[in-house]
This record gives structure tokens, C-alpha cells and sequence, in this order.
């Protein structure tokens, strides 16, 4: 669920087809994680139709509450391992403006360097 959650912080709209087909999960299996996902108050939409998929608000927080600090530097390291260096960094900033602002996030979905 990690990686479906920063493949969604990297995108603008993700459809459980395209989730099914990465993942090797089913469909049905993909919906369950975005629920999970959904009871753990991660900012998670969904649009039907033609252009629909699953997103993240533009306001989303991910606080402390979720990760600690050393767990952030542990997800970046990770990141910077497994992404390519494009994708990686806009996680890796966002990961490090949470680190900065004590889990408050910069109030805008968007890190300063955006």
C-alpha cells in the first residue's frame, strides 16, 4: 500500500486497472487497499467516468501521527533507492518539508520547492 500511496503522490489520477496491472494484484484486492487506506484518513478521492481514477486531495497532510521521524528518514532512503531519480525527488522533498514542519506539512500539498 506504501508504494500505491507514492505512486498517487506522484500523479495526478491512478485508475485500479492501472494499480491491478503494476501490482499484480486483482482488482478486487486493489480496491480493499484503497479502503484501508481510506479508514486510515489518508485524503484519498475517486472520480468516475472516461478520465476517472483515484487521487489525493490537494490538501494532504501526512503528520507524525503516521510516521515518526525516523521512519521518514527510513521511507527516504528507500525512495532514493527504489525510484528513478525524477520521481524520487519530488517524494523526497515533500518527505523532508514534513520532516521540517514537525509533521504540519507546508498548508498547500505542494513543498517549497514546487
Amino acid at each position: 500500500m506504501l508504494n500505491m500511496l507514492i505512486d498517487l503522490m506522484t500523479k495526478d489520477k491512478l485508475t485500479t486497472r492501472y494499480f491491478s496491472e503494476k501490482y499484480e494484484k486483482s482488482p478486487r484486492t486493489i480496491m480493499r487497499y484503497i479502503e484501508k487506506m481510506k479508514d486510515a484518513k489518508i485524503p484519498l478521492e475517486s472520480a468516475r467516468g472516461r478520465n476517472g481514477g483515484f487521487f489525493l486531495t490537494n490538501n494532504i497532510r501526512l503528520n507524525t501521527i503516521f510516521f515518526t521521524e525516523n521512519e521518514i528518514d527510513d521511507i527516504i532512503g528507500s525512495v532514493s533507492l527504489c525510484l528513478p531519480a525524477k520521481k524520487a525527488v519530488v517524494i523526497i522533498d515533500k518527505l523532508e518539508l514534513l520532516k521540517k514542519n514537525g509533521g504540519r506539512g507546508s498548508g498547500n500539498g505542494k513543498s517549497e520547492k514546487e
